[in-house]
């Protein structure tokens, strides 16, 4: 074999070489993308996610779930404490990102899950009631608020009396209303009951004692008031 016919092979061979490891580095290459690229995704779905809860999380919506699992809840409402999980995750897959739900989702809400009456009245009342920063939705703590005073199958003395323990700032264990809470109890009892009274009036006239009322005190006054008694 002469040696230029050897130099020939040796160049094709060369070539040959060099195409086939830019295929495997090109074959390396896209795989790479592909697993980086899953990774990417699975990354920002997972981090799509977590953003998603944390948004509802911060809505407050869910905030303070644990309050509502007593029995107490089952005899004001006739909701049972085994079925607030359900109720919270219907509720969850309702509102969406934001943690609340309009008016219309809440009538849904509540006719779909049978949390009560469907009287319509009541229902809007409820939802007036607690939509307390009038913005024509409720988080999960205030639909649920809204539900117990919808049932009018137990007395509004016993409804409003385990509202006021499960929605106090302070904590549900608290015996004590600030005028600040005291207040909105008002506001939401006025709004529910299409009534007018005044707070300034009911709390000049309760035993205030280091500018706190003792539960009981503000609730059996409220219920014996001349604008609330007809409803308690």
């Amino acid at each position: 074999m002469s040696m230029k016919t050897t130099y020939k092979n040796l160049h094709h061979q060369v070539i040959f070489l060099h195409l086939f490891l830019g295929f495997l580095f090109t074959m390396g290459n896209q795989q790479y993308q592909q697993r980086r690229g899953g990774s990417n995704n699975q990354q920002y779905q997972e981090h799509r996610s977590e953003s998603s809860n944390q948004q509802y999380q911060e809505n407050g919506s869910e905030s303070n779930y644990n309050r509502w699992n007593s029995p107490r809840l089952q005899q004001v409402s006739g909701i049972a404490e085994s079925r607030l999980p359900q109720i919270r995750e219907t509720f969850r897959y309702a509102a969406g990102p934001d943690g609340l739900v309009n008016r219309s989702e809440f009538n849904r809400l509540y006719r779909d899950l049978n949390l009560g009456s469907n009287d319509q009245g009541s229902m809007d009342r409820s939802f007036r009631a607690f939509d307390q920063d009038e913005s024509g939705k409720l988080s999960f703590d205030e639909f649920l608020s809204a539900a117990v005073m919808s049932n009018n199958n137990t007395g509004a003395r016993e409804r409003v009396s385990y509202l006021i323990d499960s929605n106090n700032p302070a904590g549900i264990d608290q015996t004590y209303i600030t005028p600040d809470y005291g207040r909105s109890i008002v506001r939401n009892l006025n709004n529910f009951y299409s009534t007018n009274d005044n707070f300034d009036d009911i709390w000049s006239n309760l035993n205030v004692n280091n500018g706190q009322v003792r539960r009981e005190e503000f609730v059996s006054y409220i219920s014996q008031s001349p604008t609330f008694a007809r409803y308690f």
